[in-house]
């Protein structure tokens, strides 16, 4: 199967899909804040909130792909324009996440080991 994948390109940095996706993400973002200087009251809440949530799931996504190494064919590449996003923009610290991420990859679902699955604190027993 690992060949069949390999074959088939499917590991390879896709960097032309990545650059249509960044610009028109990136301007989904700076049209939300452009909502949050035009709009007032109630709009901004009823409108540019959700929409800013949407976008920042969209930013999210991407430095999730960022901190695979799966946009650019280059780390360095990777790496800046994903602290870029996931910190500046999003605010969520990628080393972080990557750290967390690797985690779970090393030990998915693994009720000791994972980092996804934990004990409740003593305060929810």
């Amino acid at each position: 199967m690992k060949a069949l994948v390999y074959e088939a390109g499917l590991l390879e940095a896709q960097g032309a899909y990545y650059t249509v996706k960044l610009a028109y993400t990136l301007g989904m973002f700076a049209a939300g804040v452009a909502l949050l200087f035009l709009l007032t009251g109630w709009a901004r809440v009823l409108v540019a909130a959700p929409y800013l949530a949407f976008v920042s799931a969209q930013l999210g996504f991407l430095a999730h792909d960022l901190g695979h190494k799966q946009v650019f064919s280059s780390t360095k590449a990777n790496n800046w324009v994903g602290m870029l996003i996931a910190n500046l923009l999003v605010g969520m610290s990628l080393c972080w996440w990557n750290d967390k991420h690797n985690a779970h990859h090393a030990n998915p679902y693994h009720a000791s080991l994972g980092p996804d699955i934990e004990k409740p604190c003593k305060d929810f027993r």
